[in-house]
């Protein structure tokens, strides 16, 4: 019989390490692992702070490790979008139109900014998290629930750093002083002139100021319009037609002439469903071409064993319908894959988890023959309209949650530019604005952002008899199990208080700690 519990055993902490700043033992987490979970514990989880890589779940202990994480999720609904997502989505969209693959990517966009990059339950664990599948392969626990662990096991690669060396401004200034000769008299009356404004300071006032692109049209149409003999209506601020949503932008290029067609389809992946089984090979192909391009792995690490374990199996039980919530989703909760297909050929997948309260990030690969389109940059977008769609059926989700941003490494810093995004306290468990909570990281790698210094979360505070335990294949309460086992000594009663100020009050008194 199905447990309609979760079942979960507790790990020792571990140390590895850093895939982010590549110190060595200096990356310290505590690891658990799930051998089945709702999607409402999951939710409230990664609301305390931890994330999945497979079937095992982790937590960073942020006051140790060198590289502290903190939870990010962006608010999908009020998303505000800068000018390169706008270009990113009007790239593809052109592309999608016209099939011209000449277009470059913007400045300071890379083809790993997508939100779903895998975090450290990926490389930084890779060795942690072998050793630990091949003590659960093939163990199975009875009555409640039975679980075949035999297709877990290692990681997946994380995207290297890129290091460079950057000069300071005053370093550019000091060379160009030392190279440049001193300009004869008439340059430097030239160049005092009230007129002409110094390189970089300002236009030059004695020409008219350029109009903006968008008043240029507007004038180009109304000439048109008067050189036809037509009305021509005066269009103010005021009248001028509203900012461009995100499904105004993806829509925008969706006509049928379209030289290329981009179709976008949601699988479930565990359990497998029929249409995921009928493209595994495509994918699996695809995931080790990306792995082997992009991040340079070779090919024995990125196995069809290595792909399932982290990429498909997953510890979360599919749901239609979830506690205190009457709505309900077509495809219902639980682990998936979007399939996005160029004409018939798959390009991209996105591995996402839908819970109660959001979508998810767990990872995006691509073909990098369309590495020009930015397509982690889009997928992160597609998956935001994903959210808004979903939340017209269910009002609760409405966020998307992106990992872990980490402040100091440079090259994740990208998280933030999905706007508004927010980070979660790693004491309070409260979520903050990512720039009030960036100009405390500046000064320091691991900081409280909640700035009441008497708050607390109430859901930390546990009692320890109350916990759930799963022994011999029985639910009963961690009071009745030190009632029946004999010899437990003050440890086993440190160690689960550990876990259940961990994970909470609620998920300690509702999921069942395996013993």
């Amino acid at each position: 019989m199905e447990s309609k519990y979760s079942v979960v055993e507790f790990l020792q902490d571990n140390t590895s390490s850093c895939g982010y700043c590549k110190s060595s033992h200096s990356s310290h987490s505590t690891g658990m692992w799930a051998y089945t979970m709702t999607v409402e514990d999951y939710q409230d989880l990664i609301d305390r702070g931890w994330r999945r890589s497979g079937q095992y779940c982790y937590k960073p202990i942020q006051k140790l490790t060198c590289c502290p994480l903190y939870t990010i999720r962006c608010e999908s609904l009020n998303l505000k979008l800068s000018k390169s997502q706008k270009k990113n989505l009007k790239r593809v969209g052109k592309f999608l139109v016209e099939g011209n693959s000449s277009t470059k990517k913007q400045e300071g966009e890379s083809d790993s900014d997508s939100a779903s990059e895998f975090e450290p339950g990926c490389e930084i664990f890779d060795k942690h998290i072998s050793n630990v599948m091949d003590q659960k392969s093939n163990k199975k626990i009875g009555g409640l629930m039975e679980v075949d662990l035999s297709a877990s096991g290692d990681s997946a690669s994380k995207p290297k750093e890129v290091s460079a060396h950057v000069e300071t401004i005053e370093d550019i200034t000091e060379k160009a002083v030392k190279n440049v000769p001193c300009p004869s008299s008439a340059e430097c009356s030239e160049k005092d002139s009230p007129n002409t404004p110094k390189p970089g300071v300002g236009r030059d006032v004695s020409k008219p100021q350029c109009k903006k692109a968008k008043l240029l049209r507007l004038e180009k149409k109304q000439k048109k319009l008067l050189e036809k003999g037509l009305p021509v209506a005066s269009v103010s601020k005021k009248e001028q037609p509203s900012e461009k949503t995100l499904e105004d932008l993806i829509s925008e290029y969706s006509v049928e002439s379209a030289v290329n067609k981009l179709e976008l389809k949601l699988v479930r992946s565990f359990p497998r469903s029929r249409e995921f089984e009928e493209g595994f090979a495509e994918e699996l192909s695809l995931y080790q071409k990306y792995q082997v391009t992009v991040h340079h792995d070779p090919i024995s690490k990125v196995s069809e064993q290595q792909f399932t374990r982290f990429l498909v199996t997953s510890p979360l039980k599919p749901q239609q319908k979830i506690r205190g919530n009457p709505s309900q989703l077509p495809m219902g909760y639980g682990s998936f894959h979007q399939h996005y297909r160029l004409n018939g050929k798959l390009i991209a997948v996105g591995v996402i988890d839908i819970l109660p309260k959001c979508v998810s990030s767990v990872y995006f690969f691509y073909d990098p023959d369309y590495s020009f389109l930015s397509l982690g940059t889009y997928g992160s977008l597609r998956e935001m309209e994903l959210v808004r769609s979903l939340n017209k059926q269910s009002p609760e989700l409405c966020y998307y949650y992106m990992g872990y941003y980490i402040h100091s490494c440079p090259k994740m810093r990208y998280k933030s530019r999905y706007n508004p995004s927010k980070l979660l306290c790693p004491e309070v468990y409260t979520w903050h604005p990512i720039a009030d909570c960036q100009s405390k990281l500046n000064n320091e790698k691991y900081a409280r952002f909640n700035e009441d210094p008497n708050a607390i979360c109430e859901n930390s505070i546990i009692t320890l008899n109350e916990v759930l335990i799963l022994h011999n294949s029985v639910a009963m309460s961690y009071g009745t199990y030190k009632l029946r086992v004999i010899g437990l000594s003050e440890s086993d009663d440190d160690e689960v208080r550990k876990y259940g100020e961990l994970v909470g009050r609620e998920c300690a008194e509702r999921m069942l700690l395996y013993r």
